[in-house]
């Protein structure tokens, strides 16, 4: 199983947390037990009655004990709103006792001490951030695949060279027997590298690299896409890495057109 990056549309493995090609990260999954877990943890209203039980029992003991009149035992909410009477008619006596008779003088506010006459000086330093410039990447890493676009087969001999679109330099390797292929080349201050493969019984021109769906399409689309594909000349596709993390590339190759039909 594999799946692609919203952001660079690298096809990456499925278990993969990080995109290899660019920064993206993909969301970790939803493990099933923690889902019951939260599920379950959920409000109950048992907790409620029982301290509604308690108070009351609590309730029903000091009236008992502290021989309340028998229309408090008879009636509980009497002694309740009896106590509620009784705080409402004692605020306004706690409030006056709380009132003091008298405020004393309020003291003059002094001058604001004038820029000359300052008792202490406060200086403010501001502290930069310096963040840690990252690692000169020292090599650039190319990995991947080539496939037959119509069979969807890896392909095993397969010539890749990668040119240098500011100068001369080439680097040139050759698919294993499961149609990868892992290369190293200078990092580059600006630009990418140029890639060229070629294979006999096969076109010179590949499908672009972020052409999404290839697996998905029909055998009447891919046969298409091969015939398109040896009728013209498109421009090799320019790929540059992005920092240490290796570039994964899939490439697709068109069967001459005898091999189509």
């Amino acid at each position: 199983m594999s799946k692609r990056c919203p952001r660079c549309r690298t096809e990456v493995a499925d278990e993969a947390r990080h995109c290899p090609n660019c920064p993206y990260s993909f969301p970790a999954p939803i493990d099933p037990e923690e889902r019951a877990g939260t599920v379950s943890m959920q409000w109950s209203p048992l907790p409620l009655f029982v301290f509604l039980g308690v108070v009351a029992v609590v309730l029903g003991v000091w009236l008992v004990v502290t021989g309340a009149p028998e229309r408090y035992r008879d009636d509980p909410r009497i002694a309740v709103d009896d106590a509620v009477r009784g705080k409402t008619a004692a605020a306004p006596v706690a409030a006056a006792a709380a009132t003091p008779a008298f405020a004393p003088p309020s003291r003059p506010a002094l001058p604001a001490p004038s820029a000359g006459e300052s008792e202490s000086e406060v200086v403010i330093i501001s502290a930069e951030v310096v963040r840690k410039a990252p690692p000169p990447v020292k090599e650039w890493r190319l990995r991947g695949f080539v496939y037959d676009l119509m069979t969807l087969e890896p392909l095993a001999g397969a010539r890749l060279e990668f040119s240098e679109l500011g100068s001369n330099d080439r680097y040139d390797t050759v698919t294993d027997a499961r149609g990868r292929y892992r290369t190293v080349l200078r990092p580059l201050a600006e630009g990418g590298y140029s890639a060229s493969i070629s294979l006999a019984g096969y076109s010179a021109t590949y499908l672009d690299p972020g052409t999404e769906g290839v697996r998905e399409k029909s055998a009447a689309e891919r046969r298409v896409l091969c015939r398109e594909l040896s009728d013209v000349v498109l421009r090799p596709a320019a790929l540059r890495p992005h920092g240490g993390d290796p570039l994964v590339t899939d490439f697709y190759l068109a069967p001459l057109a005898p091999r189509v039909q």
